[in-house]
């Protein structure tokens, strides 16, 4: 575990299932907080507790570098080196460079590139049995990997039933993630897939999805764009434009825009 997170000591912020459990009995204004902040070797000696059902999101990944395999696909990746060598500057909208190294004129240039840019490109999941993580589509339009470390998960693939596709794509997910009464996703095409140590998975952009984690579990993964996926991100980013609660995505990544401006410049 240090040799994958380092410090046992840092402080991770995790969610408790069993207290979200706990509050979908109670009125709202009785809700305790569903989230916690302890140190990793905390978190981790509560894993054998029946009254705690952990999931740790967005650990520090300290091989930041993705898997040779997965290099060619990070066009995200490539488009932000491929373009560090320009020089970005305030310009007026419009205006064109005349010598090649010219600098870049582009409206409102970064002078820090968010920490949450990187740490997308590369995450670890650490997560207690138990576990469920409700239906939602990964944040910003982007692509995911997923890689079995260790335990597993059961990695269910969601689809709006074919009727309910005919209009409104934002309605649509938002009754393809309504549960029923007996709890199911009635609106929804579901299949699922077992994921266990070794095991790899690409998931496209603006896919809902659910996952239950039986066995304690680490996973490792990242966030992508890829141009070849970009007609998904746009309806992804559409619909994230519509819901404004963001009740269908899991996160959001502020510094995500200026990613797919690299891209359009690394064209």
């Amino acid at each position: 575990m240090s040799l994958q997170f380092g410090d046992l000591g840092q402080r991770c912020e995790w969610s408790d299932a069993c207290v979200s459990a706990t509050n979908r009995e109670l009125p709202e204004k009785e809700w305790e907080p569903t989230h916690q902040t302890t140190t990793l070797k905390t978190f981790i000696d509560l894993v054998g507790d029946p009254t705690t059902c952990g999931n740790w999101l967005d650990g520090k990944n300290l091989s930041p570098s993705p898997p040779p395999w997965v290099a060619p696909l990070l066009h995200c990746t490539n488009a932000w080196n491929q373009t560090m060598h320009v020089t970005l500057k305030e310009g007026a909208k419009g205006q064109k460079s005349k010598k090649p190294q010219d600098p870049v004129a582009l409206q409102g240039a970064p002078t820090a590139i968010r920490s949450a840019t990187w740490t997308s490109l590369g995450w670890r999941l650490v997560t207690h049995p138990g576990a469920v993580t409700f239906a939602h589509h990964d944040c910003c339009g982007m692509a995911t990997y997923v890689v079995g470390n260790a335990g597993c998960k059961i990695w269910a693939v969601m689809r709006p039933k074919r009727e309910l596709c005919k209009d409104d794509m934002k309605e649509a997910f938002e009754c393809a993630i309504d549960m029923s009464k007996d709890g199911r996703y009635s609106q929804a095409d579901v299949t699922t897939v077992c994921l266990e140590d070794g095991d790899i998975m690409f998931q496209p952009p603006g896919i809902l999805h659910t996952v239950y984690t039986p066995v304690p579990a680490i996973f490792s993964g990242g966030y992508f764009y890829n141009y070849n996926t970009m007609h998904l991100t746009r309806q992804v980013l559409l619909m994230a434009y519509l819901d404004e609660e963001g009740t269908h995505t899991n996160d959001h990544r502020p510094g995500f825009f200026r990613t797919l401006c690299r891209m359009v410049i690394a064209l």
